[in-house]
């Protein structure tokens, strides 16, 4: 039946066009550092926890190394699959950050009027108690 087998190629087609649609549209959350210390440290590997405080409940003293950000860049529809989370923290990895401070939501308008969410947060690394010299004994 010519019309049958026609009619599957057709719906094969257009499954494969959807499909390859939809994996190039693919939401991707976009994420940068910015820095603001002077301090440079080594990445930190994947399977490195980032953890996330409120700066006003840290009693270890700390210092900021720079802001990280995340956003949207790919959209299909109204709908984005990617992390905002899973970015930032991959961010702090990247730069030897310790844990993330003051995590923000801002909502922004896009360039046709749309919301988007840019989710920030400040990098810190733990400083570590200054040790006295050793002194030697008489």
């Amino acid at each position: 039946h010519p019309e049958v087998t026609a009619m599957r190629l057709g719906i094969a087609f257009i499954s494969c066009m959807l499909l390859m649609r939809l994996t190039a549209c693919a939401p991707v959350i976009e994420s940068s550092f910015h820095k603001s210390a002077n301090i440079t440290r080594d990445s930190k590997p994947d399977s490195c926890g980032i953890p996330i405080y409120q700066s006003s409940k840290i009693r270890l003293p700390y210092k900021r190394i720079g802001m990280v950000q995340a956003y949207p860049k790919y959209w299909i529809g109204k709908m984005h699959l990617g992390n905002p989370i899973t970015a930032i923290r991959k961010e702090a990895r990247k730069v030897g950050g310790d844990a993330l401070i003051d995590v923000q939501i801002h909502p922004i308008k896009d360039a046709v009027g749309d919301l988007e969410y840019r989710w920030t947060a400040f990098v810190i690394i733990w400083e570590r108690p200054k040790q006295k010299p050793a002194t030697e004994s008489p």
